[in-house]
């Protein structure tokens, strides 16, 4: 590859540095010595710097000869190699402080593991938000009564008037919450309330509440939380969670009545207790099972809720290992339609709740790269079938969603705007009565909405962050890896003659011959044009008695005349060859071996 090599044996930012000296030689792992020290020869002369007189490419042959001769120096010597396989580049500098041959690799490894600890940003430890809620009963709006409005006032205008005069305001609450995490292990969250009701509500049309909450983790498994009130001076919850890797069970006491006193003393009265029990019903699946059971002031009730989720990836990448694309998941280039990753999950709950008992549906899809989040419910109990359907929108600290529910209290639409940590509710009453008809009506002006949002903003903008990803690239490409593209163009000279003489030996014979080959994106579109690195000549050098063969698991970006000119793609080599008189042509991943020549690349 036309690089620097660092001095551990491993190219800085290369997109597989465990296994960079193999791709030198162009060997797998499995090699041996002798196919090692035969390889090491072939290299070594062909750049051996006594070899080139033109002052122009001496330096690069110099170069790769340097990487050949550390290639052969490390994988030659049974210690070294050992560390270089376990930990790449970072195990070649451990041996240096000690005896290699005497340490188990699980010290090894959690060495390793240490180093990475170590390295992670220190985490955000304050963090604010606030939220108002505010509900409006706007029935008025749909009221059928029309009989009312029109002996107030015979005029249409009149009428439409008086509806949007009778919208109120049913209440509003008010709420901000700080959290702080003091250790590694405690988190203190205090918040406070605040609620306005209208003046026959039975709990005062006023009240506040200060609240504390304190999470301890005592173990990677076990995880308490209590919640107090200060100004009630009563403890509200207490929750405990002990979770392994195959269950979690949950225990928690529910707002407890405030102090009293008796003749010994204050006292408190435990509030209902929930019982919870979930666990992994297989080791083959993501789904989840669910009991749990609760005290209530009208009887016991039981739940059992089976949950799954699912991720699903159908960009280019999503095949290739994270190791092959040079620059990790975190800078993967935005796909054509912005659909293309995200997760979907479902949950089924049936509850015996006295007259809450029912069976309750839910699905939804979260599309990741446009943030886009869609979920629908449905609950059949003895208040008659109910059902949801909602959607939100986030990006960054930035969300905008909205739902509609229709059930026993009528049909409510939600609309809810977060923007940096604050947060605006407003659920709005559009009937007391369940109307279908204008529940699906109220869905379907949102739904289109978001369509239409989809197609004239989310999607255009989505293709623009395509579009500046790869001019990004090709930016980077010319300016930052200048020096790079022309040590691989004089490395592409170096090899002309061998590709030459292998190419004439092959043409006698009638064997395989390089027509063209390109390196590059696999997803090919105008966005990704111009990246696709011409590769024939340093292919055709390694032909050898009419046999191709590259190994897989590793980036092709290692090999000479190679290199990525786009870190974060799913990457592709697009050969056309001859064998025999008959054009082949093959798209091999580049996490893929190169195996040469095959029947089914044979062109009809």
């Amino acid at each position: 590859m036309s690089g620097v090599t660092s001095e551990d044996g491993g190219l800085p930012g290369s997109p597989d540095e465990q296994q960079y000296l193999y791709t030198v030689l162009n060997l797998p792992k499995t090699a041996s010595d002798q196919e090692v020290r035969e390889r090491y020869l072939q290299r070594s002369m062909l750049f051996h710097p006594d070899k080139h007189q033109d002052e122009n490419t001496k330096e690069t042959a110099t170069k790769r000869f340097l990487e050949v001769q550390k290639a052969y120096e490390v994988l030659s010597d049974p210690v070294s190699r050992r560390a270089y396989d376990l930990l790449g580049p970072q195990g070649l500098r451990v041996i240096r402080r000690s005896d290699f041959v005497d340490i188990p690799e699980a010290e090894i490894l959690l060495e390793k593991s240490h180093e990475l600890r170590n390295e992670r940003p220190d985490e955000i430890t304050i963090k604010s938000e606030s939220r108002i809620l505010a509900g409006i009963d706007a029935s008025s709006l749909f009221d059928d009564d029309v009989g009312y409005y029109s002996d107030q006032a015979p005029g249409r205008a009149q009428r439409l008037r008086n509806r949007f005069e009778d919208i109120r305001q049913t209440g509003l609450s008010f709420r901000h919450k700080i959290q702080r995490r003091l250790n590694d292990k405690t988190t203190l969250v205090l918040s406070d309330r605040m609620s306005v009701r209208p003046a026959s509500a039975r709990q005062g049309p006023f009240r506040i509440g200060l609240l504390g909450t304190v999470s301890h983790q005592f173990s990677p498994r076990l995880n308490f939380e209590a919640t107090v009130s200060f100004l009630e001076a009563s403890l509200l919850s207490t929750k405990t969670t002990f979770q392994d890797d195959d269950y979690t069970v949950t225990c928690q006491v529910h707002p407890s009545r405030a102090l009293r006193w008796v003749s010994s003393g204050f006292v408190s009265q435990p509030g209902p207790v929930t019982l919870a029990y979930s666990r992994r019903l297989s080791s083959q699946s993501p789904m989840e099972g669910t009991v749990m059971f609760q005290t209530t002031s009208v009887g016991p009730a039981v739940a059992i809720v089976l949950s799954s989720a699912h991720l699903f990836d159908h960009t280019p990448e999503a095949g290739v290992p994270p190791a092959f694309l040079g620059g990790g998941p975190l800078v993967r280039p935005p796909s054509k339609s912005g659909l293309a990753m995200g997760s979907t999950y479902w949950e089924v709950q049936f509850s015996l709740a006295s007259l809450l008992s029912g069976f309750n549906v839910e699905w939804g899809v979260v599309l990741a790269e446009i943030g886009l989040r869609l979920k629908t419910g449905l609950q059949l109990g003895l208040s008659g079938l109910n059902w949801t359907f909602g959607g939100e929108w986030r990006r960054g600290d930035s969300a905008i969603g909205s739902s509609v529910a229709c059930n026993i209290e009528g049909v409510i639409f939600r609309l809810d705007i977060a923007y940096l940590g604050q947060a605006l509710n407003l659920p709005i009453v559009l009937s007391h009565d369940r109307e279908p008809g204008l529940a699906l009506w109220t869905t379907a002006v949102p739904s289109a909405a978001l369509a239409l949002t989809y197609i004239f903003v989310l999607r255009p903008r989505h293709r623009r962050e395509r579009l500046r990803f790869f001019r990004d690239a090709r930016r980077a490409l010319h300016e930052e890896k200048a020096e790079l593209q022309r040590e691989t163009k004089e490395t592409v000279r170096l090899l002309q003659d061998i590709a030459k003489r292998h190419m004439d030996a092959e043409s006698a014979c009638d064997g395989l011959v390089i027509l063209e080959a390109f390196y590059g994106p696999l997803d090919r579109d105008e966005a990704a044009e111009g990246l696709d690195l011409d590769v024939t000549v340093a292919l055709q050098a390694l032909v050898h008695r009419s046999q191709l063969y590259i190994p897989g698991r590793r980036s092709k970006a290692g090999l000479q005349g190679f290199y990525d000119p786009v870190p974060g793609v799913a990457k592709v080599l697009r050969i056309r060859y001859t064998f025999r008189g008959s054009v082949h042509y093959a798209e091999i991943s580049d996490w893929m071996p190169v195996v040469l020549p095959l029947e089914e690349h044979l062109v009809d």
